[in-house]
């Protein structure tokens, strides 16, 4: 047998239609057993009132009516023999009479018996009987208006269903539309797209939203992180394409040879940083990198910085300056990467610096943070552009780049101090100098 796949949609639906019919058959059976109870209970009282009105007006030799109210009235002597009365079509006179009890005869009657005793030899007794036919005939119309009216109900609960259903899937709909035409086009660009909700539906689908903008940012930025590292590479490869060829067609002695083989070093140096700063970048992006915290004094941390960076200073005669208002120089960092940030941090000051300019270098702290503070006279960056610095290989100017920069010391500066915990501020003006400010969380 084919198995049928319906849509969820489509089961809700009739599981809905299902269970509203089911309430709905409930009430119905709940209201005929209401009625039916309800009725014979007023039928049992109205029989009973009217034989006992009966039973007073043969007290007081009243007239007699035998017919009261759909009650039939039946007089029997003193031996239980008929004497007068209304009977109803096919009820048997000769039933044993029990006094002061209404009973039942086959589903069609009840009757209610009373001894009336006026003297010793004068004793009566009254009957009442009463169809069950009004009863029945009420369930009847019940029975036929409900299965008139339950084909309505169904058709009207299967509309209201599927409604319902559509409305609160439309956000599903759209989450599958929006996944399909993302994997037939290829587009991360596309959004679901739902206004902002508070059921769980419109939750999903702005966090599936958010995932997608984060994932399309991850593309393009992984996109341009292989364009911009096959632009760096391409340089020094073409450089060592080039000396190799010259040594192999014009190398004829051992210093041009030596020569052409210092710059292919040169930019085997370049290529084996730049290769090293994309495998620690490709560590940094898998958060495999834990820090090792250890306790170490900044202020003679940055004073060996000092004197390592010294010499290239003095080549541009840029005088390194250093202040210290920390209450304590002993603090926790991972000792390599702070070395790392604030070094990248030096170098660009002395890199971009102007002749005859300064780096001061300020260390302080606040209650949550400890900070090192760097400021220089040099270039400066454009206003518009700092944001963009700690985007991976971006260079403002192509003078960056002869100074041998390939737009990656910044952006590791700034995820050494937030993998500390920590924040990085930027001041500058173009061509006035530029503060860099690396605030680090105390552990």
């Amino acid at each position: 047998m084919k198995k049928i796949n319906l849509s969820i949609k489509t089961k809700i639906t009739l599981w809905y239609t299902f269970f509203m019919v089911a309430i709905v058959s409930i009430i119905l059976g709940t209201l005929v057993e209401f009625t039916d109870m309800t009725l014979l209970s007023n039928q049992k009282n109205q029989l009973m009132e009217v034989v006992e009105d009966i039973v007073e007006d043969i007290e007081d030799k009243d007239e007699v009516e035998f017919f009261d109210d759909g009650v039939f009235v039946i007089i029997y002597n003193k031996e239980g023999k008929y004497i007068n009365g209304s009977i109803p079509h096919d009820f048997p006179i000769n039933i044993p009479l029990k006094n002061g009890t209404v009973e039942k005869l086959d589903n069609k009657f009840y009757y209610y018996d009373r001894e009336v005793v006026l003297s010793k030899d004068e004793v009566y007794w009254v009957r009442g009987v009463i169809s069950d036919v009004a009863i029945n005939d009420l369930t009847q119309k019940i029975l036929t208006g409900a299965f008139i009216l339950l084909p309505f109900l169904v058709i009207v609960s299967t509309y209201i269903g599927y409604f319902i259903t559509k409305k609160a899937f439309y956000p599903v709909k759209r989450i599958q539309e929006t996944a399909q035409n993302i994997t037939e086009n290829n587009e991360l660009s596309l959004r679901i797209g739902l206004s902002d909700g508070k059921d769980e539906i419109s939750k999903l689908a702005k966090t599936i939203d958010e995932m997608l903008e984060k994932l399309e940012k991850s593309f393009l930025k992984e996109k341009q992180f292989t364009s911009d590292a096959s632009h760096e590479l391409r340089t020094p490869i073409s450089v060592i394409l080039a000396e190799s060829e010259y040594i192999l067609e014009h190398g004829e002695s051992l210093e041009e040879a030596k020569e052409s083989m210092e710059v292919i070093n040169r930019q085997i140096k370049k290529m084996s940083a730049l290769i090293n700063q994309l495998l620690l970048f490709t560590r940094m992006d898998r958060e495999n990198i834990k820090l090792n915290y250890e306790n170490i004094n900044i202020l003679k941390m940055i004073e060996e910085l000092k004197i390592d960076n010294e010499l290239e200073a003095k080549e541009k005669n840029i005088s390194l300056e250093i202040e210290n208002s920390l209450k304590n120089n002993f603090q926790k960092v991972d000792k390599i990467l702070f070395i790392r940030a604030t070094q990248n941090i030096i170098q660009n000051g002395i890199n971009y610096g102007k002749e005859n300019g300064y780096l001061k270098i300020k260390l302080f702290e606040n209650q949550e943070y400890f900070a090192v503070e760097f400021k220089d006279n040099g270039i400066g960056i454009k206003k518009e552009n700092i944001e963009k610095i700690w985007n991976r290989f971006y260079q403002e100017d192509e003078s960056r780049n002869s100074r041998g920069s390939m737009g990656l010391g910044l952006p590791m500066v700034k995820w050494i101090v937030e993998k500390h915990k920590g924040y990085v501020k930027v001041e500058s003006i173009k061509d006035i100098g530029s503060i860099f400010t690396l605030f680090f969380k105390k552990i």
